[in-house]
């Protein structure tokens, strides 16, 4: 959890939905991770962010996760759902690096890498 110009953002890291997740309130952006065995499913993964509801969620570290489950599960729910690019191209190189200041002001995100939200 981190607050930031007064915006309180969650980063979910390696976990479950366990009960300290599903008790979160007041979360503007949440970086939820799908990717077993070390983390939710696609399935748990929405359950959970249902249940804490932040106003935007990004799903990441769902390498080989069907990330469009997740989102359709969200559908209808309040919560938007915004897909990154976490796994880009190898030939995708002209990027230029958002500020967390950035992206708390919401400037529109192209593409995310792991630890960096880009924009191209």
């Amino acid at each position: 959890m981190l607050t930031y110009s007064g915006e309180r953002l969650y980063f979910s890291g390696d976990t479950e939905a366990i009960p300290e997740v599903l008790a979160l309130k007041n979360i503007d952006e949440a970086f939820v991770c799908m990717n077993l065995p070390y983390t939710m499913t696609p399935e748990e993964a929405a359950t959970a962010v249902a249940k804490f509801h932040p106003a935007v969620v990004y799903p990441y570290h769902y390498r080989g996760s069907d990330v469009n489950v997740f989102a359709s599960a969200l559908t209808g729910s309040g919560v938007e759902v915004r897909l990154c690019e976490w796994y880009p191209k190898q030939e995708e190189s002209d990027v230029t690096v958002i500020t967390p200041d950035a992206l708390v002001r919401r400037k529109r995100v192209t593409y995310c890498l792991p630890g960096l939200l880009l924009s191209s």
